[in-house]
């Protein structure tokens, strides 16, 4: 996942070694380099609408609190909405905003995050199997959530425009554009974490351009893909009218490493290596292969419960009988057939991440159609492990 340009990419190492030696580090509050005005206008030049300005951080937590500070301080409301299939980070507000187990450890949270129910769910259905009610019911509800926690108190709803780790669920056709008018209906701001999916995981620079017609985000945050993770990198993306208020209205956030030269020195040479070598294009053409290798697992293991991909953004999942149950129910820890299954794949050479029922299947950008190709080999032999000792036979 983190390392979308693979572990050799020697324009990415170079561009570093140059920057360390030109000018290793500059206090973001009070100067400016080279470098972030040349990697800020290409980015400009990437971006759709007025996202056009950039807020660069340490990292994807760091990001997502600075996001929140400013929808805060830029609307004078205090409450943020998001999903409660939801990963946002490991600080303090961060953790708040997450929606998923991980935020256990780091309660009692912020007050004054309010989690909604996501589209798709673990368990609970809305009832129909028609995406368009299915957005419209789901709006709805948000909207009577909007009205009981007070549309003059909610400064923001950020949610992960492609969710991650908590299943890989793209959002059924419409509902962006139609989150977008409900918060433009209160007049709230919408943030969108594309830390996972941004910089072409799923074929395209973010998530939120596979909305029909494209929406325009108020803010989006970002890591991860931004430079493959070579050096730590987050940004916060923003609207004019922000901008604009934040330039004479600051946000008052001394983060020492704030624009760092040497992480943004990786992340120029990153973004036009991708676009010299047409990454996304390649992208677009691995989604085909990946799912007809997810298709051959679904025909062949009895375990297999279903999958998703877009791009190369995919997940399975594993069920222990015929009635399609989860082999590991939500937050159920782990099953020794899934221990087994993960580890066999380690001894393969292949390393991914396995949650509960979840086997994860996010490669380097950069991967090859028979690497690719390989990497579902291994799977569908090591998941064999799964069928043999996990999958409980039809009741008569």
């Amino acid at each position: 996942m983190c390392c979308s340009l693979g572990l050799d990419n020697e324009e990415i190492a170079q561009a570093v070694y140059e920057q360390i030696r030109e000018l290793p580090y500059a206090y973001p509050c009070s100067s400016t380099t080279p470098v972030k005005a040349k990697f800020s206008a290409l980015l400009a030049d990437m971006m759709p609408g007025d996202l056009k300005h950039f807020f660069f951080t340490g990292g994807g937590t760091e990001s997502n609190e600075s996001a929140v500070r400013m929808a805060r301080l830029f609307t004078g409301k205090k409450k943020i909405l998001t999903r409660y299939r939801s990963y946002h980070g490991a600080t303090a507000m961060s953790a708040s905003l997450t929606g998923d187990p991980r935020r256990y450890p780091a309660e009692p949270t912020d007050p004054n995050v309010v989690h909604l129910m996501d589209p798709y769910c673990y368990n609970f259905d809305w009832g129909t199997t028609s995406d368009d009610e299915l957005v419209r019911r789901n709006l709805q509800y948000i909207q009577e959530v909007i009205e009981y926690e007070g549309p003059t108190q909610i400064a923001a709803i950020m949610i992960e425009t492609i969710t991650g780790t908590n299943g890989v669920l793209a959002p059924p056709k419409g509902y962006l554009n139609g989150l977008r008018a409900v918060c433009d209906k209160y007049n709230i701001l919408l943030i969108c974490d594309e830390v996972m999916c941004g910089f072409g995981r799923t074929g395209k620079l973010f998530g939120f351009l596979h909305s029909d017609p494209v929406i325009i985000p108020d803010m989006i945050t970002m890591a991860k893909g931004i430079n493959g993770a070579f050096i730590p990198l987050g940004c916060v993306a923003m609207r004019d009218r922000l901008a604009d208020y934040f330039a004479t209205h600051p946000t008052m956030i001394g983060s020492t490493y704030n624009s760092h030269p040497v992480a943004l020195a990786s992340a120029y040479a990153a973004t036009k290596w991708c676009l010299k070598h047409k990454l996304y294009d390649h992208v677009k053409d691995m989604e085909p292969v990946m799912i007809e290798c997810m298709n051959n697992l679904a025909r062949k293991h009895r375990c297999f419960k279903q999958g998703r991909v877009l791009g190369l953004f995919g997940i399975f999942e594993v069920q222990k009988n015929a009635k399609g149950e989860w082999l590991v129910p939500y937050n159920g820890g782990s099953h020794p057939a899934m221990d087994k299954f993960k580890r066999a794949l380690i001894d393969h050479g292949l390393i991914t991440l396995c949650r509960w029922s979840q086997v994860y299947c996010v490669p380097p950008l950069v991967i090859s159609e028979a690497e690719l190709r390989e990497s579902f080999r291994i799977i569908d032999e090591c998941l064999t492990i799964v069928d043999d000792e996990a999958f409980e036979p039809a009741q008569h």
